[in-house]
């Protein structure tokens, strides 16, 4: 910054200047915004004038110095005679001063009392550096303590950089005895794998065994269960001969009796023409042996049920189905005297039967005239 403006910024903040003076130092304001803070701190010193303790009392040369050049300053200078033959002497240009521009303001009639408002101006110059001086004690201070810290703090590291010393050659000790161990273990190690390329090659043996075993046991397990379908086929053809035979025993009792008479059912024209039945009737035993050949067997659902009619009224008795010929042998009963009823027939049914009639009737034969002939 510029000597001059420094210096007029002080008497700016005392008020002392003049108006070609403010103008000089706001145009430079405006073009250097940094000085603003300077002025801001010369600006707080006025401000905390009139709060200010008691000053600092000045040692006695210093304030004899002071007043003398405050008084050599506020005295008009006396022009010396030049002589009238002497040569002028060239001044050399003079520079605007702090002490010049206070002249300035001290001959101003609000300052008369120069001095003292010289004195109050050096205060508070004086304070202003007593608070930096007093900041930088501080600073001081604490650059101090964090200089002890960092001794402390060096002196820790230095212990524990020792404490690390001796663990890096513990762990160099320890890395050679792992190195000696590991040594081992890759001996043990190739043995291991020697070992194990023994069991695999012994392992591969007992895989191929062990899928011969398991292709044998699928062969056993396929024949156990053709052996239980012959099994269940023969158990099937034993209960259709333990059927077969108690039909034909309850067959050939009917046969045996003498009240038993044969009666011709023909195919129903409308229907089934061509097939044809045989009843035999046993009075006594209210049961008959119906034959019955030509039927056309019939879809899965269906079944073939007896019909013993009386007047209007039928009553529906044993289901059947017939082999691939069209034939078939059953036993039909009833609660009542077979003699009783007017025909006998054969109906289309559901599978399991029906109570009433609801299929097409493809065997119908008349017992009235066969019965009363006997």
């Amino acid at each position: 910054m510029d000597e001059r403006i420094e210096d007029l910024l002080a008497v700016y903040a005392l008020g002392g200047l003049s108006e070609q003076e403010i103008e000089e130092v706001e145009a430079f304001l405006a073009e250097h915004p940094e000085a603003d803070s300077e002025l801001a701190e010369m600006m707080q010193v006025v401000d905390a004038l009139a709060f200010a303790p008691e000053p600092l009392q000045l040692s006695p040369t210093m304030e004899n110095e002071l007043m003398a050049r405050v008084i050599a300053d506020s005295t008009p200078a006396q022009l010396e005679a030049v002589p009238q033959n002497s040569v002028p002497v060239q001044q050399a240009p003079h520079q605007t001063s702090i002490w010049d521009v206070l002249k300035q303001l001290f001959a101003q009639p609000a300052f008369g009392m120069s001095a003292a408002a010289l004195a109050l101006f050096l205060f508070a110059f004086l304070f202003v550096l007593q608070g930096r001086n007093q900041a930088l004690l501080e600073e001081q201070q604490n650059l101090s303590g964090q200089v002890a810290e960092l001794k402390d703090s060096i002196s820790t590291l230095a212990s524990e950089n020792d404490q690390l010393t001796g663990n890096v050659e513990q762990l160099n000790t320890d890395i050679d005895t792992l190195t000696d161990a590991n040594v081992t273990l890759a001996s043990e190690n190739a043995l291991l794998i020697e070992q194990i390329a023994t069991l695999s090659t012994d392992n591969e043996e007992l895989l191929i065994n062990n899928s011969d075993l398991a292709q044998a046991q699928i062969d056993l397990a396929s024949e156990i269960a053709n052996l239980m379908m012959q099994n269940d086929q023969l158990v099937n053809d034993v209960e259709s001969i333990q059927t077969e035979t108690q039909l034909a025993q309850n067959v050939l009792g009917i046969l045996q009796s003498p009240e038993v008479e044969a009666i011709t059912v023909p195919g129903f024209p409308d229907t089934q023409p061509d097939a044809t039945g045989q009843i035999v009737l046993d009075n006594e035993s209210n049961t008959a042996v119906l034959i019955v050949t030509g039927l056309e067997p019939l879809p899965q659902g269906s079944v073939y049920q007896v019909l013993l009619i009386q007047g209007a009224e039928h009553e529906t008795a044993e289901t059947f189905l017939v082999d691939t010929q069209g034939e078939s042998v059953l036993i039909v009963s009833s609660n009542s005297n077979l003699g009783a009823f007017d025909a006998v027939g054969v109906s289309i049914e559901p599978e399991g039967g029906s109570e009433q009639r609801t299929g097409d009737i493809v065997l119908l034969g008349s017992l009235v005239s066969d019965l009363n002939d006997s």
